[in-house]
């Protein structure tokens, strides 16, 4: 009988230890308005491999949600190894200047090393600076505009 307790009780600790993370980020996307399964984010943390990864993703939900970028693109740019808050920074950039803002354009940026914020605050078109020999060395991994 002390066994079965024993057992039962380790059984109960690593089920907490597993849980509790999820269901703490369960309730914070709660509240940041973003409605997220629980088995969605077991889903989510098993993909991205690390929970702090698994954070900032169902955070960059809730922020995409209020620009209107679908969860699939986020998800699929954080499996991708994009910084989707920097993207996400730099649509609200381009949104505070007016200016179209193109998920795509700046997802191709951010995986080709640029740091999309500077690009943007720079007043350069996210589309035309990869591949493009006149950005070359402007943008690079460095992170910063010599603008």
């Amino acid at each position: 009988m002390t066994l079965q307790l024993a057992i039962a009780g380790v059984v109960a600790l690593v089920l907490l230890a597993v849980g509790w993370p999820l269901l703490m980020l369960k309730f914070y996307s709660g509240k940041a308005g973003c409605r997220v399964e629980l088995m969605e984010l077991i889903g989510l943390r098993m993909r991205l491999g690390s929970m702090e990864m698994t954070r900032r993703v169902v955070g960059a939900w809730a922020r995409g949600q209020e620009l209107g970028v679908p969860r699939e693109r986020i998800q699929s740019g954080a499996l991708c190894g994009a910084d989707v808050v920097r993207i996400l920074d730099a649509m609200e950039e381009l949104r505070r200047r007016g200016k179209p803002a193109v998920w795509q354009d700046l997802l191709v940026c951010d995986l080709a090393g640029r740091d999309v914020v500077a690009i943007v605050k720079a007043g350069v078109d996210p589309a035309r600076v990869v591949g493009s020999a006149e950005f070359e060395g402007r943008f690079g991994k460095g992170g910063s505009a010599e603008c």
